[in-house]
């Protein structure tokens, strides 16, 4: 869910959580199956989204993640999917065996480790999902409070045995083998003794030998293999009037209008005449020929100006001397880990009810789409918290570019009220020490 204030759907696929539903029951029996039936898969793995962000560096977006792709081969073998853990194996193998390390991430396209924006060999966390194969897959091991329960799933590509040597488990030293191929197991034994229901107390000491002959049963089912795709970038729109206007996206064949958040047309113009009425929230998406929609574009409001009360933030705190541009006002107010850390500001509407409440600001502190100073604050409404406010970055050095922070609806008294930004401890973000932004106005819109 994505948008601001009204939230929309994206239909984008987004692999390791997906994986997680499965893995962690959140999806039933019926929507595993057909999670794993109907997912994109591409030739060199599944990729963390899809369809792909045009204009992003191979990264998360058009990325294979190993770690990503080993969640997606647990459920896989939990959901029984023989086609789809076959082909996420070869995506960790053939990375594995051809570059000789265990790298981060790969380009979707080409499978090549060169060509990412970010990077590193000996990656812990594709190590590890490498290892699970063996322990969690291969071997089986269900780790649990009370002890192991095996449940092996191997494709019938991968015959014969498989035996893990000198596997610490609490205080057990265990030799674990694994004849055969299915999901099935014909029989297990423990020193020689058969292994009620395939589970290995946790109380379990010493050296020990489990012996595990498969069915050799085939649990194969169909996966969607597909070319790897990106979607259209996002209609640029702009206000004009009563209407929205944008240009026209290249290899659209279709634009969606979604009104607060909810679709309501399909058109094939680049503009679109606003119904009269009272508060609405508009964006448009862009469809290519194959069906895939691009993310929407910036929401737009439509509201009287009757109902949009704006309030110059340098009113009540100081205002700074950073030469900067494009403000409302006279000025505009610096925020920072010790600039300004509560700003209090009145606000005076003439009925009570609901409104949306958010800020104009700018943020220079890093890039848009990576970084981690992201500046956040706490909004407190007549001593009652709200929710926290976010300034996300708008580029590296823009500080005169000015844009909206996310909308919170408040409710508000007839009168006078006091709305208050604060920097509380809870705001830190990632970076700790750079939590900075300017801000120009709160506007209040009434709903």
């Amino acid at each position: 869910m994505y948008g601001r204030p009204n939230l929309t759907l994206s239909p984008r696929f987004e692999a390791l959580g997906e994986a997680l539903s499965i893995i962690f029951g959140v999806a039933d029996d019926n929507q595993a199956k057909s999670i794993l039936e109907k997912s994109p898969i591409t030739d060199f793995g599944v990729t963390c989204i899809y369809p792909q962000i045009p204009g992003i560096p191979p990264y998360h977006n058009n990325g294979i993640w190993p770690f990503v792709q080993s969640y997606w081969n647990l459920a896989a073998a939990k959901a029984g999917n023989e086609a789809a853990l076959n082909q996420g194996l070869a995506a960790i193998y053939r990375a594995g065996g051809l570059f000789l390390t265990n790298y981060e991430n790969f380009v979707a396209q080409t499978g090549d480790f060169m060509g990412t924006e970010i990077n590193s060999d000996r990656m812990l966390w594709s190590m590890a999902g490498n290892l699970a194969m063996v322990h969690r897959v291969f071997m089986g091991m269900n780790f649990q409070a009370d002890g192991i329960m095996f449940q092996p799933a191997i494709p019938g590509t991968y015959p014969g045995t498989k035996t893990l040597s000198n596997f610490k488990y609490r205080n057990a030293l265990l030799t674990i083998s694994v004849q055969g191929t299915g999901n099935q197991i014909k029989s297990i034994q423990l020193d020689g003794k058969p292994l009620e229901n395939a589970f290995l107390p946790a109380s379990v000491t010493g050296t020990h030998t489990i012996a595990i002959v498969m069915q050799n049963n085939d649990f194969k089912q169909p996966i969607n293999m597909v070319a790897n795709h990106f979607s259209l970038p996002n209609p640029q729109t702009k206000q004009n009037g009563a209407a929205l206007e944008w240009a026209a996206v290249p290899g659209a064949v279709q634009y969606f209008v979604y009104k607060n958040g909810a679709l309501a047309e399909k058109i094939n113009a680049t503009n679109y005449t606003v119904p009269s009425g009272g508060f609405a929230e508009y964006k448009v998406s862009a469809v290519d020929k194959e069906g895939y929609e691009s993310f929407t574009s910036e929401p737009l409001l439509f509201v009287a100006d009757a109902d949009v009360k704006k309030i110059e933030i340098e009113n009540y705190a100081p205002v700074s001397k950073l030469r900067y541009s494009n403000f409302s006002g006279k000025g505009f107010v610096e925020i920072s880990t010790v600039k300004n850390k509560v700003i209090t500001i009145p606000v005076n509407v003439e009925t009570a009810g609901n409104y949306l409440l958010d800020i104009r600001y700018s943020n220079g502190s890093g890039p848009w789409n990576t970084d981690n100073k992201c500046a956040i604050r706490s909004l407190s409404v007549n001593n009652q918290y709200q929710g926290a406010l976010v300034f996300a970055q708008r580029g590296k050095d823009e500080w005169s570019d000015w844009g909206y922070s996310n909308p919170i609806t408040v409710n508000l008294a007839a009168g006078k009220n006091s709305v208050q930004i604060s920097f509380e401890e809870w705001n830190n973000n990632m970076n700790v020490e750079v939590n900075t932004a300017m801000l120009d106005y709160v506007r209040v819109i009434k709903l």
